[in-house]
């Protein structure tokens, strides 16, 4: 929000919320895909706790590299 006039705020807000969002919804889709994958219609249970957890892992990794590249993108944009 610093880096834009006090006139835009609410436009600047509105493109981060938009933005904030976008990503939950992207990260949630990742994540289900993921699951999908290894689990496929099988109700989560007990038994199937180890296959479970490597979704999840699986999932994480995805996650954590996509939002290193985020970040990345983010700081080569330099300050103004």
């Amino acid at each position: 929000m610093s880096s834009v006039d006090r006139q835009h705020y609410s436009m600047a807000s509105a493109t981060t919320g938009t933005t904030r969002l976008t990503g939950q919804a992207f990260s949630m889709g990742i994540a289900t895909m993921v699951f999908a994958l290894y689990l496929g219609k099988q109700q989560i249970t007990p038994e199937v706790g180890s296959e479970f957890m490597q979704a999840m892992k699986l999932a994480f990794i995805i996650l954590a590299v996509v939002y290193v590249v985020g970040v990345y993108a983010s700081m080569s944009m330099g300050s103004k």
